[in-house]
């Protein structure tokens, strides 16, 4: 049974090595592949604001909810 888990996102108990910008390049990059406008995107944004974005855009253009579970 886990009675703990422990986050350590600030580097605190380990050394924190992801390069985040990196990782959200890399996510813009994949969703403008996939046709989405690059205006929409920023690298100061998390993945997950990202993503409410994809969902509204999706939205107005009618697209189903399937469409944004595959992304």
């Amino acid at each position: 049974m886990i009675k703990a888990v422990v986050f350590d996102l600030d580097g605190t108990l380990v050394p924190f090595t992801l390069d985040v910008n990196k990782c959200r390049t890399q996510i813009i990059q994949s969703l403008i592949e996939q046709n989405f406008p690059s205006s929409l995107f920023s690298t100061k944004e998390t993945a997950f604001d990202m993503l409410l974005k994809i969902k509204k855009y999706l939205k107005t253009k009618g697209s189903e909810e399937q469409n944004f579970i595959t992304i």
